[in-house]
């Protein structure tokens, strides 16, 4: 537990407001903090922590974000990723580029608009998010989809094992016994790739 000085960036305006806070402070507290003090205005979805790039969790506390003195976070309404948000986006003049979806906008009026980056940093990382959920679930499938054809191949080489130790237990039990066995393995071995759950 430790008093550390950090810097919270306006969705809006960019306005910065240092305050020191005890890093075993949640990020869920902290937003009702920057509510209570008015420094945000009220916003129905609520709003999201960020710190270089990465979202920080409701239930994590600073401490638990990596959140050190000196370091700055950037507050965007909560939004999934294309969503519109109630609130405009403005520059630093003051001219709304948007509300969440911004069309005929110059590279320049986003560059100049703390809370167009923002909500770009913040639709970034839930993309990214989302990318990696898929990329997990297609490496899963990837490594089911093998483990069966490999499941298959063994079912089918076991079968011709198997019936090659039948047909031997009439002439040669002392053969037919441990080519049974074989096969009874990759029978084994076959159900437990078909049905094991992902390592990962």
């Amino acid at each position: 537990m430790a008093d550390i000085e950090v810097s919270f960036v306006h969705p809006e305006h960019g306005r910065i407001m240092a305050v020191t806070l005890d890093d075993s402070m949640t990020v869920t507290e902290a937003v009702g903090e920057l509510l209570a003090n008015s420094f945000l205005p009220p916003h129905p979805s609520g709003y999201d922590l960020s710190k270089s790039g990465n979202i920080l969790r409701g239930e994590q506390t600073f401490a638990e974000a990596g959140v050190t003195a000196g370091s700055s976070i950037h507050i965007f309404p909560t939004t999934e990723a294309g969503g519109e948000v109630s609130t405009p986006v403005r520059n630093s003049k003051g001219r709304i580029l948007g509300k969440g979806r911004f069309k005929n906008v110059k590279i320049a009026d986003l560059q100049d608009s703390p809370q167009a980056i923002s909500l770009m940093v913040h639709d970034y990382n839930v993309l990214q998010k989302r990318f990696e959920t898929l990329a997990k679930e297609l490496n899963d499938e990837r490594s089911k989809s093998q483990s069966r054809f490999t499941a298959t191949l063994l079912l089918l080489v076991s079968q011709f094992v198997l019936s090659i130790g039948a047909n031997l237990l009439t002439s040669n039990r002392a053969i037919a016994i441990p080519v049974l066995i074989a096969g009874g393995c990759q029978v084994a071995l076959a159900l437990y790739l078909t049905f094991r759950k992902s390592s990962s």
